[in-house]
């Protein structure tokens, strides 16, 4: 888990906005928040608790969509995009796919949607800096007081908590193997680490590699995901010159590979 520090002072005081406008949509939910809706669901829950982060100056859109959804907001912060709101189960799916929708997270058992409320975590009364670590998108309110005759001001910070990419499974290839095309969500990251030949559709070749286990990594933005390939050696042996009507020999030299089976004719 990222964690985050937070310096009290005049840098902070910034409009998240401006940041999220940076960072593409994610018109889906991860893993994560798709079994927990499949959990709401199966104990027949009719709704559960979004924490959403809308796209820039289109809060009061996403709070409409919400009360058109049949959905109730329970905190709303304009000036960092911020919406916390029951919605039916059934439209958990239309809303994340709202155009004025960053993103949404879900908030079911063991876990707190946080505001700029009563329930917010409380830093200390000190001018930092502070490590926070939330689990969930979190809005974080600071005031800054000056000794002299000028008023207090206030910033708010949202923290956007990121699910982090996952890849398929390990498994082994043949040196002698075609390159394979690798899988992992969400799409629309990229590839690194020795045998990968293409970045973006992470296309990996075994071809030179000698035997062993070779790790890549698929990231998007922050976040990354490592995954296991096991390169397995394949060796038939050196060329055979022979004649006609030889007799019958082995084509199994000191350096082929044991354990494979022979075709061809």
């Amino acid at each position: 888990m990222r964690h985050v520090l937070l310096s009290l002072g005049i840098l902070l005081i910034l409009t998240v906005s401006s940041i999220t406008a940076q960072v593409p949509r994610r018109s889906f939910l991860f893993k994560d928040a798709r079994g927990e809706l499949a959990q709401a669901r199966a104990k027949g829950e009719t709704d559960v608790l979004l924490v959403i982060a809308s796209m820039p100056d289109q809060n009061e859109q996403v709070a409409q969509a919400i009360a058109g959804l049949g959905g109730t907001v329970q905190f709303q912060a304009d000036e960092v995009d911020y919406i916390r709101a029951r919605v039916p189960v059934e439209a958990v799916e239309q809303l994340v796919s709202h155009s004025a929708v960053h993103s949404v997270d879900i908030s079911i058992t063991g876990s707190r949607a946080f505001g700029m409320a009563a329930d917010a975590p409380v830093l200390p009364n000190s001018a930092g800096p502070h490590t926070v670590c939330p689990s969930i998108n979190t809005v974080y309110s600071v005031t800054v007081s000056d000794a002299g005759s000028a008023a207090n001001q206030t910033a708010n910070v949202l923290i956007t908590v990121l699910s982090p990419p996952t890849t398929q499974s390990s498994f082994d290839i043949c040196q002698t193997d075609p390159p394979v095309n690798l899988i992992a969500n969400p799409i629309g990251g990229s590839w690194w680490g020795t045998g990968i030949i293409d970045a973006n559709n992470g296309i990996f070749s075994p071809n030179g590699l000698a035997a062993g286990v070779y790790t890549v990594t698929y990231g998007t933005g922050d976040c990354s995901d490592d995954l296991d390939i096991t390169v397995l050696e394949i060796n038939a042996g050196p060329d055979i010159s022979t004649c006609i009507n030889a007799p019958i020999f082995n084509l199994n030299t000191l350096s082929t590979t044991p354990g494979g089976i022979w075709s061809g004719c």
